[in-house]
């Protein structure tokens, strides 16, 4: 019939739902059913943003602190995962594509301190203001003030290290 054709027509251009006249007792239950879905659309785009907003002034945060913010795979071979552009520049890289092939362990002058850093950190699950002593990029050696911790999974197993460091 023209009037199922047409309801077809408006469902693809994007009609929620329609009722034919011989059926007007749904009027009402479609009615209150499309109020709660356009209630429930209205929320999940309010959060949305809200999640938006929030991670704009996390990356903010992030790329403008003045202290380096990273986070490695867990070992002290472990790979890096994150760095923000403080990290990267206090030691000479420019990008994280440039810096992410490199270990915790490639940055340390001592070739034993990682192995050290890494066992405290599993041992206590945290270490405040650790003095570290690291190479740059061009070489040249720095001394650093190091936090971090074991970041773990769902399973408590550990997933990650998060740091920060401070250029001293």
């Amino acid at each position: 019939a023209v009037g199922e054709e047409t309801a077809g027509e408006a469902m693809k251009a994007g009609a929620q739902d329609y009722i034919k006249k011989d059926n007007l007792r749904l009027l009402a239950p479609a009615i209150r059913r499309e109020i709660n879905e356009a209630q429930v659309r209205r929320e999940r785009r309010q959060v949305k943003e809200l999640y938006e907003e929030i991670g704009s002034r996390y990356r903010t945060l992030f790329e403008n602190v003045p202290v380096g913010i990273y986070r490695t795979k867990t070992g002290s071979r472990g790979t890096f995962l994150m760095a923000n552009p403080a990290f990267l520049a206090m030691l000479g890289y420019s990008s994280l594509e440039d810096f992410a092939t490199m270990s915790l362990a490639d940055l340390f002058i001592d070739e034993k301190e990682p192995d050290l850093f890494f066992f405290e950190l599993m041992k206590k699950g945290s270490l405040n203001a650790v003095e570290i002593h690291l190479r740059r990029k061009n070489g040249s050696s720095m001394w650093g003030l190091a936090t971090a911790r074991i970041g773990y999974d769902l399973n408590g197993d550990p997933a990650h290290i998060d740091g920060i460091l401070e250029d001293i």
